[in-house]
């Protein structure tokens, strides 16, 4: 059976699901981990740095 989520968890997820910004600290309080742990674990893996940047490219104009 699954475990109950807690308030935290719970308002990360909905934050994230409404639309705010996917920081570090709101990703690791949706998965109910530490922030440090989540942020540190790519790197000592691939060598890779966790990023939650958004590039924004504006539309093409029509001429």
């Amino acid at each position: 059976m699954p475990e109950a989520l807690s308030d935290e968890q719970w308002e990360a997820m909905r934050g994230l699901a409404e639309g705010m910004a996917p920081t570090h600290g709101r990703a690791a309080a949706a998965g109910g981990i530490y922030q440090t742990t989540l942020c540190g674990a790519p790197e000592r893996k691939a060598g890779v740095r966790l990023t939650f940047a958004v590039r924004r490219y504006a539309p093409p104009t029509t001429p």
